[in-house]
């Protein structure tokens, strides 16, 4: 997928927040090892992430 960002479920939200910052972007494209979408996570996704789950770490919201 050139020119598309991407992400895979298993990373931390940490690293996600920082490659979406670090791009200006405002979605990645969540892929698996052989590189097969997944689905979306956005900004949007991870704010309302934080507030269900009151800050915890855990990404399995995004599975």
């Amino acid at each position: 997928f050139e020119g598309v960002l991407t992400c895979q479920a298993h990373e931390t939200l940490e690293a996600i927040i920082n490659r979406l910052v670090e791009a200006e972007v405002h979605r990645l494209v969540i892929v698996d090892d052989h590189e097969v979408v997944k689905g979306i996570v956005s900004l949007s996704d991870i704010l309302q992430a934080l507030v269900l789950t009151n800050g915890d770490n855990e990404c399995s919201w995004i599975h």
